[in-house]
């Protein structure tokens, strides 16, 4: 079914129209086209001082948010060298803590006094 155009009720092909009644753009010469091309509409003063105060105000806004979250991240790191260090810190505590009651212990006194001071007991009398 090539080449076949199907029409509807009113409806004319352009080739049932003679070319004397066929309604054609008027031609135009290249100098004149350049003369009716429409000119881009002004944008006010007012308008452009507007978006630029939105546009700066979003801007500034999410580089606040950015340096919010990198304050924060920052803390966070602080925060977790700090518990480490606390860890350590809890640590050496109790291996000193460990080290004071074993070198308070009579036991270990009257060793080092006998072997390192070359002391002895008094004799009874």
């Amino acid at each position: 079914m090539k080449g076949v155009n199907i029409l509807y009720k009113n409806q004319v092909t352009a080739e049932a129209i003679p070319k004397t009644h066929r309604q054609t753009a008027p031609q135009r010469s290249p100098q004149e086209r350049k003369k009716t091309r429409s000119r881009p509409v002004a944008v006010p003063k007012t308008a452009k001082i507007k978006f630029l105060g939105v546009a700066f105000c979003a801007f500034a806004l999410a580089m606040l948010t950015v340096a919010h979250f990198a304050f924060v991240a920052q803390l966070n790191f602080q925060i977790s060298q700090l518990e480490n260090e606390l860890e350590e810190l809890h640590n050496e505590k109790n291996h000193l803590e460990m080290k004071i009651v074993e070198l308070k212990s009579h036991q270990r006194i009257e060793q080092y006094a006998k072997e390192e001071l070359e002391m002895k007991r008094p004799e009874s009398k």
